[in-house]
């Protein structure tokens, strides 16, 4: 069966046998459960809300969706409601046919992962120890490691392969200011990354910049992104000349107070249950962020909530915190309960969670209880098809 509205936040409760303990902050997790659900649930022009960690960004960009009409990537910047690194977005089935708007507050002038419009950015990801074409008769020397923990100066080891001199801010993932560099010699070591600037005085002026800027350490701090220097992979380039004590904002940024201003903070009346947070991973989503969500939805599909055919499903549904306010949207335009509740449906591998979404979508109406039993099934994601479908 296939749905005209896709919501969820797939954090937990994902499958039985491929997530004990929810996606654990795995994007591939995330990726595979998007995919999923767009591919098999996902009527043509129909609409996936998701909300999931920022590491998705890439594959609605220039990835698995690149062709996908994804109307926006809300980067959660401008709001503080836990402390997951995540975003939400919503993706059409449709071909693209406008560009990504990425929302939210400060980040939303700062962040890209376009190419185009990021510095030129290398990143070595495998461990130092693991990486391959090193050799003593290597013709080309190279930095393999940088100034780090127990180590005051550059580490070289040869190579044959060609590895680009010149001007670079160099810096480790999990990084220590002791490894920021510049320099114009080649380098090739696992966990290093670099950027290319035209001059050593521009990668002096940048590594400036990453020290001491107060605007992007804000956005990093903001963003939720664990290191601080590797947060430049996904800026918006801009003319280095303009910085000289590091501290400048960037013109190209257009920061204006009211992205500076503090992040609204959205409170979580979830109770957490430690043994189902350790057990799937289990974290339900917050009131006031699923509201946030649905009414963006509604901006992009103004019917989504007054047609009485539209048909809503969440695939990883908790205990009904999606569907139990698309519900009352429905409701509130005029739409029967018994006619609402017949286009709704959501699935969990938590029988507890699925009990609490049934009692809330019934309001004590029992004469629901066959559709709601219908309707919203404890099951594993990969495995329901929802294959029964009432007549609306």
């Amino acid at each position: 069966m296939k749905f005209d509205f896709l919501t969820s936040n797939p954090a937990f409760n994902i499958s039985e046998e491929n997530n004990i303990a929810g996606t654990g902050g795995n994007t591939n997790l995330y990726r595979t459960a998007t995919r999923h659900d767009y591919k098999s649930r996902l009527k043509p022009g129909g609409v996936l809300a998701n909300i999931t960690l920022k590491g998705m960004i890439p594959d609605l960009v220039s990835g698995h969706f690149k062709n996908r009409q994804v109307h926006n990537i809300n980067l959660m910047d401008d709001i503080d409601v836990w402390p997951y690194n995540t975003c939400y977005f919503f993706v059409e089935n449709t071909q693209r046919h406008t560009n990504i708007q990425y929302k939210g507050g400060l980040a939303s002038k700062i962040y890209t992962t376009d190419p185009k419009e990021t510095f030129p950015f290398t990143y070595y990801s495998g461990n130092n120890r693991g990486m391959k074409g090193f050799s003593t008769n290597g013709a080309n020397k190279v930095i393999r490691q940088l100034p780090g923990k127990g180590r005051d100066s550059y580490s070289y080891d040869h190579t044959d392969k060609q590895v680009p001199a010149g001007p670079k801010f160099a810096f480790y993932v999990m990084e220590s200011k002791k490894s920021y560099s510049v320099t114009d010699q080649p380098i090739m070591g696992g966990t290093i990354c670099y950027i290319a600037t035209a001059t050593i005085e521009q990668a002096e002026k940048l590594k400036l910049f990453t020290l001491h800027n107060d605007v992007y350490k804000e956005y990093v701090q903001r963003m939720k992104f664990k290191y601080h220097a590797f947060g430049l992979r996904y800026v918006r380039s801009f003319d280095i000349d303009q910085i000289v004590t590091g501290k400048e904002i960037p013109v190209e940024w257009n920061i204006s107070e009211d992205d500076i201003r503090q992040p609204e903070i959205i409170h979580n009346e979830n109770v957490v249950d430690v043994d189902k947070k350790k057990d799937y991973g289990q974290v339900f989503t917050p009131s006031l962020l699923v509201k946030r969500v649905l009414s963006d939805l509604e901006k992009i599909k103004p019917d989504a909530f007054s047609d009485p055919a539209k048909t809503f499903c969440d695939s990883m549904c908790g205990n009904g915190k999606f569907l139990e306010q698309i519900l009352d949207r429905k409701m509130s335009n005029g739409i029967s309960h018994e006619d609402a509740v017949k286009t709704i449906y959501g699935c969990d591998i938590d029988q507890d969670a699925v009990n609490e979404c049934r009692k809330k979508l019934s309001k004590g109406n029992t004469l629901l209880t066959e559709i709601l039993q219908n309707n919203i099934r404890c099951a594993d994601t990969f495995k329901e098809n929802f294959g029964i479908k009432f007549d609306l």
